[in-house]
């Protein structure tokens, strides 16, 4: 009877226990699912008006967005503005968007089709040694089996035998295509694949160029010398609509073995470039060799957009660049996100390297080593817009490749001098109080950071060669701080009297 008690016991402090357990836990407040992580807002960014904050649209702005007394923060946002439209689908009309392109579909991964702003004419397309090409439609499809073939590089180098020897100093003036301007020299990814560029018009500089015939050597020299110097149209003027536009891009080349994993993170292109590239010296001068032309695929790392508003006489230098270029310099160094580990890093600088930075090399199978120097360090406020359209870009298309650019500075004139005050016609042309005084892209001014855009172009002219000099007023014309001009070939003299 005893042993059956405590067994009873024993039951009943069991059935205590357990009513105690389920009547404190009855107590308790009853807990509540962790709420998800959701993406901070981005603060908005003040844009002033007319223009607003950039939005995911192809409408290019127009001369009227900055207003008449702009300052950094509206230009800024008038650059983002322009990157997006330039960057919207081309329709089968060159330099024409295509309006039926949803801005969900905005930089899809794998797109080779052009951009607008990759549909314009390049340079070459003009100034070459045969009348220039028609600005016309564009057919999609011929385009995709050969986009961009980065201007006479392809042309020429294809008319090239095998070994072939150029000399730099005349014949490779058509064809630096691979070599940054200013420093004439290589940009070597990580991968040991050379960098490559090209410059591009749009229609309103080009039918300017057209309208005046100067593209001809001869004609350009005629109307510098009556219109002292060459002017081109601001938008809104003499109905130019955008104004003059130049654009200037580096490509790396993406290879095939990697093309699914990074056409999630870049714009894409195919391209004709030579398969291989070697430096030699001949009689004591540097020579390019070439090997035969290969289709590559080619991701965006860098672009100038260069564009003529009012009341910006000295132009809008605008310039933006992918996401992994470089770092800055003695800047913290931050953890890679997955994306950027499948990158391989940064794609112009690693940390474990010996080689010097920021350094010219000849030598084509040693990556360049490159860094933003610091006074060139991408400013607060900048990295807060491109905080903010990334987050826009991203929630409109999640899978966008545009959420892996950004903008690092542009430069306009704070005191804009017109055309027919600014000295006339001689170079130097003034600046117009070019603000702010330093900017570079990794990519383009790799080796020159220290410059910035208006240090070269305001010297930008037409050479006249000495027998043109003795019949013109001025041997050094103006060309509104465009290069370009002063690579008329057309009905150039074949030798020039001594």
């Amino acid at each position: 009877m005893k042993r059956i008690n405590t067994f009873q016991n024993n039951i009943y402090k069991i059935i205590t226990l357990v009513l105690i357990i389920v009547l404190s836990t009855s107590c308790e407040e009853p807990k509540k699912d962790k709420p998800k992580p959701e993406t901070a807002e981005v603060p908005t960014p003040s844009c002033g008006a007319p223009c607003g904050v950039p939005e995911i649209t192809w409408d290019l702005p127009n001369n009227t967005c900055v207003g008449s007394i702009p300052n950094q923060e509206v230009i800024n946002c008038f650059a983002w503005t322009n990157f997006i439209a330039l960057n919207w689908e081309s329709s089968d009309e060159r330099g024409v968007a295509d309006t039926l392109v949803t801005a969900n579909n905005f930089g899809n991964p794998g797109n080779l089709k052009p951009t607008v702003w990759e549909s314009f004419l390049q340079r070459e397309d003009v100034f070459r040694d045969s009348p220039p090409a028609n600005w016309d439609r564009i057919n999609v499809k011929d385009y995709i089996k050969s986009i961009k073939s980065l201007g006479e590089l392809t042309e020429k180098l294809s008319q090239i035998p095998d070994n072939k020897i150029l000399p730099t100093d005349e014949s490779l003036r058509k064809l630096k295509s691979v070599l940054q301007a200013g420093s004439e020299a290589f940009l070597i990814d990580q991968d040991t694949s050379l960098v490559w560029y090209e410059v591009k018009m749009n229609k309103d500089e080009y039918e300017f160029i057209m309208n005046n015939k100067l593209y001809d050597y001869p004609t350009q020299r005629e109307y510098a010398n009556k219109n002292n110097g060459i002017w081109l149209p601001s938008a809104g003027t003499d109905g130019f609509e955008q104004g003059a536009m130049q654009l200037k891009a580096s490509w790396k080349i993406i290879p095939n073995a990697k093309f699914d994993k990074l056409k999630k993170y870049y714009k894409i292109s195919k391209a004709m470039v030579p398969s291989w590239v070697k430096v030699k010296e001949v009689d004591g001068k540097r020579v390019i060799v070439y090997g035969p032309m290969t289709e590559v695929y080619l991701g965006l790392v860098g672009l100038h957009i260069v564009r003529k508003i009012q009341p910006a006489n000295q132009f809008v230098w605008m310039t933006f660049e992918h996401d992994w270029n470089a770092p800055t310099e003695n800047a913290k160094e931050e953890e890679m996100s997955v994306a950027m580990k499948e990158n391989g890093g940064y794609n112009f600088f690693n940390k474990d390297s010996k080689q010097p930075i920021n350094t010219i090399s000849d030598s084509l199978n040693i990556p360049s080593q490159i860094v933003r120097i610091q006074q060139n360090a991408i400013p607060k406020d900048v990295k807060g817009l491109n905080a903010y359209v990334k987050q826009l870009i991203a929630q409109t298309n999640s899978n966008s490749v545009w959420q892996y650019y950004q903008l690092i500075s542009v430069q306009w004139p704070e005191s804009p001098v017109s055309s027919k005050f600014n000295d006339g016609r001689n170079v130097p042309l003034q600046t117009g109080a070019i603000t702010p005084v330093s900017m570079a892209n990794v990519t383009l001014e790799s080796f020159t950071q220290t410059q910035s855009c208006m240090t070269c172009h305001k010297y930008a002219s037409i050479h006249l060669n000495k027998m043109d000099a003795s019949k013109f007023k001025t041997d050094v014309f103006a060309s509104d701080y465009n290069f370009m001009f002063s690579e008329a070939e057309y009905n150039k003299p074949k030798v020039d009297k001594k």
